[in-house]
């Protein structure tokens, strides 16, 4: 048997599907690293843009980032990165490297929770009903 080559329609044909898969082979890949990138991203920041203020103690102010930092001002002084936050539905968690944590459900434009003080050993020492507010 002798081999023959394939019919010119017969060769567009094949070129067509393989042009068809790897087309829908590269959507697929593009479809991966989209749903990649938004899942490992950063956390969900839904409510929680701008800046937030503790009325009772109107001098600190904090910004959340995606990133999980915290951003604290003093005034105007930003302060150096010491606090990480993280989020479960509505309750927020910042956790600290200054003795203070906080913890509390997001309702709207405040942040309604505790401050949670620790001593040098890890240890919850005091408790404070605190409020932050969305400026």
């Amino acid at each position: 048997m002798e081999n023959q080559p394939p019919a010119s329609g017969e060769a567009r044909g094949n070129r067509r599907v393989l042009v068809v898969f790897g087309i829908l082979g590269l959507l697929v890949v593009a479809a991966l690293i989209v749903g990649w990138v938004y899942l490992f991203s950063g956390q969900d920041m839904t409510g929680l843009e701008g800046r937030w203020r503790d009325p009772a103690n109107p001098r600190h102010t904090h910004q959340f980032r995606s990133s999980g930092d915290l951003d604290t001002w003093l005034g105007t002084l930003p302060m150096a990165r010491f606090a990480t936050w993280r989020r479960d539905g509505q309750h927020i968690t910042v956790r600290t490297t200054r003795g203070w944590d906080f913890v509390g459900q997001l309702q709207g434009g405040t942040i309604r929770g505790e401050m949670l003080i620790r001593d040098e050993t890890g240890a919850i020492v005091n408790k404070t009903d605190t409020v932050w507010k969305k400026e």
